[in-house]
C-alpha cells in the first residue's frame, strides 16, 4: 500500500506537490518481492508513482477506502499486477541503472 494521497494538480506539473512527484523508497522493495502496489486512482493528474505503476502494469488503483476490498477481491487483476511486478522488478534496482550513472560521471570529469 503506497501513500494514500489524492492529487489535485489536474495534470498541471506547475501545481504538482512533493507527494505528486515522490517515488516512495518502498516501491522497488515491493516490486523486488513480486508484489503489486496499491495506490489511489490519480488519472488526470501528474503523479509519478501512478505513471510508473500504470506503465509497468504493477498498480492496483482504488477510488476510496471502500473500494480497496473490491479491488483486492478481483483475483485476475491481482494476478496480472503480481506477474507484472515480477517481470519488471529488475528495472527498479540500482544495478539496472549503474552503467548509465557511471557514464554520466565519466562524462562530467572530461
Amino acid at each position: 500500500w503506497l501513500h494514500r494521497v489524492h492529487s489535485s494538480n489536474g495534470g498541471d506539473l506547475h501545481r504538482a506537490t512533493w507527494d505528486d512527484l515522490n517515488s516512495p523508497a518502498r516501491l522497488p522493495v515491493l516490486l523486488a518481492a513480486g508484489l503489486p502496489v496499491l495506490l489511489p486512482d490519480n488519472r488526470g493528474h501528474r503523479v509519478a508513482v501512478h505513471r510508473i505503476a500504470a506503465a509497468d502494469g504493477t498498480g492496483l488503483t482504488y477510488a476510496d477506502a471502500d473500494d480497496v476490498a473490491q479491488v483486492l477481491e478481483d483475483a485476475r487483476r491481482v494476478a496480472e499486477a503480481r506477474e507484472a511486478a515480477w517481470t519488471v522488478r529488475h528495472r527498479h534496482t540500482f544495478e539496472a541503472h549503474v552503467d548509465r550513472l557511471l557514464e554520466l560521471f565519466v562524462s562530467l570529469r572530461r
